[in-house]
């Protein structure tokens, strides 16, 4: 038994069989669906997470909307409380690029928040 990336699973998960194929197309989709698909990680859906940065660098196929949560607004207020002075535009720009983010439809982005928290 070989360590897979979800656990222990069996040696012979793919048969050989069919790695034996000459076609590569096969070959290719069976390798990323052992590697975890790693082609389609790149592409950002509805309800993705992670900083604004990473889900910035994602394909966005369906021209969804990546929203601060919180808001960058409120985010940028109390960095600035805390700090006791204006954010110099570095601080600001690693707090955008660096902040909580979530991949929302357009329509549900401006229910929620209108045209601002871009």
């Amino acid at each position: 038994m070989s360590s897979g990336r979800f656990g222990l699973v069996p040696f012979c998960a793919w048969p050989s069989a069919i790695f034996a194929q000459k076609s590569t197309t096969t070959k290719m989709r069976l390798t990323k669906a052992l590697n975890g698909n790693r082609l389609f990680m790149n592409i950002l859906e509805v309800g993705d997470t992670g900083s604004f940065e990473e889900l910035s660098e994602k394909v966005n196929n369906d021209d969804l909307v990546i929203s601060y949560n919180p808001p960058i607004e409120a985010m940028l207020e109390r960095m600035k409380e805390l700090k006791g002075s204006d954010l110099s535009d570095n601080e600001v720009e690693r707090l955008r690029n660096n902040a909580p983010a979530i991949a929302l439809s357009k329509d549900v982005h401006e229910a929620t928040f209108g045209d601002s928290n871009r």
